[in-house]
């Protein structure tokens, strides 16, 4: 498989969560945590997906800043939307096993806005 094709498949494993996002963002029955695994998940694929596109190996890892960090050493610049989503990491570690409540669900419409430009950026590296 090349990197581009790794790339690629990383991108629709992105959109698979994301798929999942529309349909829970606004559940009330689904707690925040479980909303906030699936934003994690999909940005962390989304941006392992644009180091494969670049070529750059990258780690096992649930750190989004590890990998916004590998990004901008390759000199690309996430989307001013996406600059807190580090934010995001204990959703697939910490708070994964954690009882979370945001209380409403402004910010979970407010990550998924940040997984679509996320994937508007990686789209545009990958050639979807």
């Amino acid at each position: 498989m090349t990197q581009l094709d790794h790339a690629r498949l990383l991108y629709r494993k992105a959109c698979q969560d994301r798929a999942i996002l529309t349909h829970i963002v606004e559940e009330p029955e689904i707690d925040d945590d479980a909303v906030g695994f699936h934003v994690q998940q999909a940005i962390e694929k989304l941006l392992k997906s644009a180091l494969a596109a670049r070529g750059r190996e990258y780690p096992r890892t649930h750190d989004l800043r590890v990998l916004i960090e590998l990004l901008r050493e390759l000199g690309e610049q996430i989307p001013e939307s996406c600059r807190d989503i580090d934010e995001l990491t204990p959703f697939a570690t910490v708070f994964r096993y954690d009882d979370v409540s945001l209380g409403n669900t402004a910010r979970r419409k407010e990550w998924l806005s940040i997984v679509d430009d996320l994937s508007t950026f990686v789209a545009e590296r990958i050639g979807k």
